[in-house]
């Protein structure tokens, strides 16, 4: 019964898509739980042994199309969305895809390249509406217990007491924030640009805090590297809006913009003091050097 499965996805691309997602459906008759079961261990194999997410996209039409088609059995069968199961679910694929591995990687590199499969497959899962990994990204990016959080001002005093007894090793700090950016280059360029206390607002934030080390918690210095390129990426730099022409920019686009006429530190001053962010309601009077560089800007269109 598998076979066709397997078969629609080894076959499917662009161009038979749709034929092939109706082929699969009509092939396979799925009649408990454990069949579906079998369909999503099939579509971790899958996706592991791929490697790159070109074709992920695909099979996670095919997945939907069945879901569709048995909405109770995959119901029964959900994907985890707690960190917790996630290590269950590396540390049974590690164990199961052992031997499509080279024998120089070692089992770190293994588990890290099987994580980063998944978090890719779990991300265009949610593409999709088929699963919501936000807990599990907060999970990942702020593990503090919610016990542990400090609501008073004995309270801050007692985390700062207790909180080395939960810290994470540096090296799973750095693991699970390249899980957390991983799935997040995946479903965030879908999130909308300006939602002032949405949750990208949120991860941004959290991600910058571990940047600039403001956090307790240790990480290593790749792991200041991986959130360091993830905060460049042009969906997630921050976005301010240019009194010269009321458009938002980033901080590297108005860098390109106005290379050829001030210098660096003049334009990151004007980006951070004279532009504001998206949201923000200031008067046009807040901008001593509006006119100055609306003109300047319009000789360079010109």
């Amino acid at each position: 019964m598998f076979s066709a499965f397997t078969n629609a996805l080894n076959k499917i691309s662009d161009v038979n898509q749709a034929r092939v997602v109706a082929a699969v459906c009509e092939e396979l008759v799925l009649e408990s739980v454990e069949d579906a079961q079998l369909i999503i261990s099939e579509l971790y194999h899958r996706v592991v042994r791929d490697g790159g997410d070109c074709f992920f996209q695909k099979y996670v039409c095919i997945f939907k199309a069945l879901r569709e088609g048995h909405p109770d059995l995959f119901e029964a069968a959900p994907f985890p969305t707690t960190w917790a199961c996630c290590e269950q679910l590396l540390s049974s694929l590690l164990e199961q895809e052992a031997r499509h591995f080279l024998n120089d990687i070692d089992q770190g590199q293994r588990n890290r390249c099987i994580a980063l499969s998944i978090m890719r497959l779990f991300g265009h899962l949610s593409l999709q509406g088929l699963c919501d990994h936000q807990p599990l990204i907060r999970e990942l990016l702020d593990p503090t217990p919610t016990g542990m959080r400090a609501t008073c001002r004995k309270g801050i005093s007692l985390h700062s007491l207790l909180a080395p007894y939960h810290w994470r090793h540096a090296h799973e700090v750095e693991f699970q924030l390249e899980c957390a950016c991983t799935l997040l280059e995946v479903i965030g360029p879908t999130w909308p640009v300006a939602d002032p206390g949405g949750f990208k607002v949120w991860c941004v934030k959290r991600l910058t805090r571990l940047h600039t080390r403001k956090d307790t918690e240790p990480t290593t210095t790749r792991g200041h590297i991986l959130i360091h390129n993830f905060l460049e990426l042009d969906w997630v730099a921050e976005r301010r809006i240019d009194p010269s022409d009321g458009k938002p920019y980033t901080l590297r686009e108005m860098m390109k913009f106005y290379a050829g006429n001030y210098l660096p530190q003049e334009i990151e001053e004007y980006f951070m003091s004279s532009c504001v962010g998206i949201g923000e309601v200031v008067p046009r009077s807040a901008f001593p050097q509006y006119g100055r560089r609306t003109n300047r800007r319009r000789r360079r269109q010109r």
